[in-house]
C-alpha cells in the first residue's frame, strides 16, 4: 500500500500487475497439470482492487510472461511451476483455463457485483507479456508460436464471454512482432474476437515518426485499432527521448483504456533493487514524465488527416476540395482559423467550430468553387493558421497536394483588340477595327458581337465560324460615330447571347477607355451701327465665361469694324461689346469645334 500511495502521489493513474507470470503462486498435481491458485489468492485480488479504486487508479492485469517463465518444471529445485506444458498440451491448457484463469475472471466479476456503481479499476487484461520470447529460447521449452497464438485466441474468447467490456490485449515485444504475430490477421480471427487494442514495447532508440519510423515501416496506422506504447525506457533516458517515444502513439491520457490509457513500464519498483530498468530516483523520474504527459496530452491537437482532390479535372471545371480534420488531442480545440491556398493565392479562409477530443470535422472548400485553369497547381492547407491553440503537436497542422488540370477541349472566344481605324479627332467620323480570336481547342460557331459607347449600342454584327486558334477582324460601326470631346468608355463582347459553350465564359469582352480634348477654334465678326450699318471702329470686344464672370479674351475692332479671336476652346460664353456713344451689348456664344462668325449691331445711346 505504501508503494501504491507513493505512485499515486507522483501522479500515476495506473499500474501493471503481473499476476501469474511463472505459475509459482499456483498449484499443480503430480502430472504437472494446473489445479488451482494458492491460498489467499481471491482475498489478495479483491484487496488490490479496493486499494486501486479508493485512489481512483487503474490496473492492467498481465497473466503470463514469456521472458523466463516457460522453463521446464524441474528447475528451481524441482518445484512444480512453469507454464510451458500448460501451453503445449491441450488438456493441461484447458485445466489452466478451468482452474486458474476462469476463477480469476469470476473473482473480478464478483468484485464488480459487490460495487455495481463504482467504476472498475481493471483497465484491461494483458494475456501475456512478450509471449513470443518464450518460443524455443535458450530455455528449450518446446513452445511454438502456434501454441501461443492458440492460447491467445482461446483466452480472449473466455474474457469476452465472462467479462464483457473489459478490453483484451497482448504486450508484444516490438512493433514488428505485433504485426507479424498478434494482429487479428496474424491470429486468423474475425474482428471483435481477438484483441480490443494493440500494445507493443519499444526499447530501441529509433523514432516512431518519420518516413523511417516504426509507424510508417510497419503500417501501424493501417491496423484498424488503437495502439498503445506499453513499455518504454525510463532508466537514465533523457526526458526528451521519452517524449519521442510517447508523443506519436497513445492518444489522450484519461486513466481508462479506450481513452488513451498508457502503461508506463519505465520503472519496475520504487527502490531499484536488482532492477536495471529503474532510474536512480524513480519517483522524480515518474513526476517529470507525468508532468510532460499532462502537458502534452491535456492539450488539443488538430491535424488534417485527409484531403480529397477530385479528378479528373478539365480546365474551367468548378472545383472544391474535401478535408477531414481531427482533434487527436486530449481537450477541446476551440474555434480556430483554417486556410486553403492555391499557387500562393488564398482560396478560402474561415473559422472552424470547436472540435471535441477524438472528434472529426468534415469541410468542403472553397465555398465558391474554383474555376480551374489548366496545368499543375500546388495546394496548401493548414488548421490553426493564427496559432490560436496551444497544441500537443504544432508540426502536424498542414497538408499539401499537387493538382493536375487537363486543358479544355472547348472553344474559347476572346476580343483580342479594339483599335480606332484613324487617330481620334473631335468632330471626325470614327470607326474601330475589332479582332476576335478563338484560343480554344475546337471550332466556335457563328455568334453575335456588340459594340457599346458610353452605355449606348453603336454596332451589332455576326462573328463568323472560327476554327481553333483562328482570328477574324472587322470594322464597326457601319455608320461612323462623330467624335466628341470628353472621356469615353468603349465596350465590346463576343458571343453576347451565350450561344457557345466555351472553355472560359468570362474572357469574351474587352473595355477601352479614351479621352478627346476640345480643339481651339477662331471666333470672328464685324461690329456695325444698328441704325446706319456703318462700321464701328475701336470697339472693345470681351469674351467672358458668363455674366459677371472672368474675362478670358479681349480685342478691339479695326477701322473696318472687324475683329478676330484665333483660339477659343469649345464651350459656352458671353461676348460683351463696349463703345462710347453706344449701348453696351451682350451676346451669347457657343463654340463646338468649328469656327464661329459672330456679328454685333450696336444701338446708339439716346
Amino acid at each position: 500500500m505504501t508503494d501504491l500511495d507513493a505512485l499515486h502521489t507522483a501522479g500515476v493513474e495506473g499500474i501493471r500487475w503481473f499476476m501469474i507470470p511463472d505459475g509459482r503462486n499456483l498449484t499443480f498435481d503430480a502430472d504437472r497439470t494446473p489445479t488451482g491458485r494458492g491460498a489467499g489468492f481471491t482475498e489478495d485480488l479483491h484487496r488490490a482492487l479496493d486499494l486501486l479504486s479508493e485512489r481512483q487508479m487503474s490496473v492492467i492485469i498481465t497473466l503470463l510472461d514469456g521472458n523466463y517463465w516457460f522453463k521446464p518444471e524441474d528447475e528451481f529445485q524441482g518445484a512444480l511451476f512453469g507454464h510451458a506444458r500448460s501451453i503445449i498440451e491441450p488438456a493441461k491448457r484447458q485445466a489452466l483455463y478451468t482452474n486458474v484463469i476462469i476463477p480469476i475472471l469470476e473473482d473480478i466479476k464478483a468484485w464488480h457485483a459487490q460495487y455495481p456503481d463504482t467504476p472498475s479499476p481493471v483497465a484491461a487484461i494483458d494475456l501475456g507479456n512478450e509471449l513470443e520470447n518464450g518460443v524455443n529460447s535458450h530455455q528449450q521449452t518446446g513452445v511454438s508460436l502456434v501454441h501461443l497464438q492458440t492460447y491467445v485466441r482461446e483466452t480472449a474468447a473466455l474474457i469476452h464471454q465472462r467479462l464483457p467490456g473489459v478490453p483484451v490485449t497482448v504486450g508484444a515485444t516490438s512493433a514488428q512482432s505485433l504485426v507479424n504475430v498478434w494482429t487479428d490477421a496474424a491470429l486468423g480471427v474475425a474482428a471483435g474476437q481477438g484483441q480490443d487494442f494493440y500494445s507493443f514495447h519499444h526499447y530501441g532508440f529509433e523514432p516512431l515518426q518519420g518516413p523511417n519510423g516504426l509507424r510508417a515501416r510497419f503500417g501501424l496506422d493501417q491496423l484498424g485499432k488503437r495502439i498503445y506504447l506499453q513499455e518504454f525506457p525510463g532508466n537514465n533516458a533523457p526526458l526528451g527521448e521519452v517524449e519521442i517515444y510517447l508523443a506519436p502513439i497513445g492518444g489522450t491520457r484519461q486513466g481508462r483504456m479506450g481513452e488513451g490509457w498508457l502503461s508506463g513500464s519505465y520503472m519496475w519498483s520504487l527502490n531499484g533493487a536488482n532492477d536495471g530498468a529503474t532510474p536512480a530516483d524513480p519517483i522524480a523520474t515518474m513526476q517529470r514524465i507525468t508532468a510532460w504527459f499532462n502537458n502534452a496530452f491535456h492539450r488539443p491537437d488538430l491535424t488534417i488527416t485527409n484531403l480529397v482532390v477530385p479528378g479528373p479535372i478539365t480546365e474551367t471545371d468548378p472545383v472544391q476540395f474535401d478535408f477531414t480534420i481531427v482533434n487527436q488531442g486530449g481537450v477541446t480545440a476551440v474555434p480556430s482559423r483554417f486556410e486553403l491556398w492555391l499557387d500562393g493565392a488564398l482560396l478560402e479562409g474561415l473559422i472552424l467550430p470547436a472540435i471535441e477530443p477524438g472528434d472529426t470535422h468534415f469541410l468542403t472548400a472553397p465555398a465558391t468553387p474554383w474555376p480551374s485553369t489548366g496545368g499543375t497547381h500546388d495546394l496548401w492547407s493548414k488548421v490553426d493558421v493564427w496559432l490560436q491553440l496551444e497544441e500537443a503537436d504544432e508540426t502536424n497542422n498542414e497538408r499539401t497536394a499537387t493538382l493536375q488540370v487537363a486543358p479544355s477541349l472547348r472553344p474559347d472566344l476572346v476580343v483580342a483588340a479594339i483599335t480606332p481605324t484613324a487617330p481620334y479627332l473631335v468632330g471626325a467620323p470614327t470607326q474601330w477595327s475589332v479582332t476576335v480570336t478563338n484560343q480554344g481547342a475546337s471550332a466556335a460557331a457563328e455568334n453575335r458581337f456588340e459594340l457599346w459607347l458610353d452605355g449606348v449600342q453603336l454596332a451589332a454584327t455576326t462573328v463568323p465560324t472560327l476554327n481553333a486558334n483562328q482570328s477574324t477582324t472587322f470594322v464597326v460601326p457601319a455608320t461612323p460615330w462623330t467624335a466628341t470631346a470628353g472621356e469615353h468608355n468603349l465596350w465590346g463582347k463576343a458571343d453576347v447571347l451565350l450561344e457557345i459553350v466555351e472553355g472560359n465564359e468570362i474572357n469574351n469582352e474587352r473595355t477601352v477607355t479614351f479621352a478627346l480634348a476640345a480643339l481651339d477654334v477662331s471666333v470672328s465678326g464685324q461690329v456695325t451701327d444698328a441704325q446706319t450699318a456703318a462700321a464701328v471702329p475701336n470697339a472693345l470686344i470681351e469674351v467672358r465665361l458668363g455674366p459677371g464672370k472672368r474675362r478670358i479674351a479681349y480685342t478691339r475692332t479695326t477701322v473696318g469694324g472687324t475683329y478676330r479671336f484665333p483660339r477659343i476652346a469649345n464651350g459656352t460664353y458671353l461676348v460683351r461689346v463696349v463703345k462710347n456713344g453706344y449701348k453696351t451689348t451682350k451676346v451669347p456664344l457657343t463654340v463646338s469645334g468649328t469656327p464661329v462668325t459672330l456679328n454685333v449691331a450696336l444701338p446708339k445711346r439716346r
